[in-house]
């Protein structure tokens, strides 16, 4: 299992947050394998095209992929959340380091 830090940006962004939106297009360039976890990072887009992080990220896991009717290069990543999966004790784990630092088959990409 690797780990995948990815930009998001609004209203995508809140749309995996609830729920609502549970996949990714994204460029084939990266390797991404059914297991693997998807670090996506909330950012703010200005007009000139630069960004800003807002520090806010989700945890994803990569749970199907097709390239099917897409364009060359692209895939669709079918997501599932993460963070919910894992819990030490009564304390649910909520940040990227306390979820990697329990599961030892994550590798950092």
């Amino acid at each position: 299992m690797k780990e995948h830090s990815l930009k998001l940006r609004q209203p995508y962004y809140a749309d995996v947050e609830s729920g609502k939106k549970t996949f990714e297009i994204r460029k084939a360039d990266r390797n991404y394998e059914v297991g693997d976890v998807l670090i996506l990072e909330e950012v703010e887009c200005a007009n000139d095209l630069s960004y800003r992080f807002t520090g806010r990220n989700l945890l994803r896991r990569i749970v199907y992929i097709t390239d099917f009717m897409q364009r060359a290069g692209y895939v669709v990543l079918g997501l599932e959340p993460y963070c919910d999966d894992y819990n030490v004790g009564s304390e649910s784990l909520t940040t990227v380091d306390e979820v990697t630092a329990y599961d030892p088959h994550v590798d950092k990409v």
